[in-house]
């Protein structure tokens, strides 16, 4: 069977059809009732939670980039090159917890000057 660029090309172009079309009847499945999950919360709420994980994580991979740089600066040695990239990693890393901290307030604050 001889391929040309013209059934590749059918063939490319049809195969997304056919998966959606199969999925189509898979989400008109019903079922059933939806289950109360006891969540019930506030968007804010939740929105504000997102932010603090992020800002979370965002502090533990700095606080990590403080331990590498120590590490960093004590393996230096006599090298006077790697010692000052070193001292620039902990001490833009600091400035970026300094930020992360900063942020966390003002979202704080405007959480609870403004929806309460």
């Amino acid at each position: 069977m001889k391929l040309s660029i013209s059934r590749i090309a059918t063939w490319v172009s049809s195969a997304p059809m056919l998966a959606l079309a199969s999925a189509q009847n898979a989400l008109a499945v019903d079922f059933g009732e939806i289950p109360d999950t006891g969540g019930g919360g506030d968007i804010h709420q939740a929105i504000t939670d997102v932010i603090f994980g992020i800002l979370t994580f965002l502090g533990i991979i700095a606080v990590l980039v403080i331990v590498v740089a120590g590490i960093r600066l004590i393996v230096g040695g006599a090298d006077e090159g790697q010692r000052e990239k070193a001292r620039n990693m902990v001490l833009y890393a600091i400035i970026g917890l300094i930020l992360i901290l900063l942020a966390g307030a003002i979202v704080q604050w405007v959480q609870d000057t403004f929806v309460g």
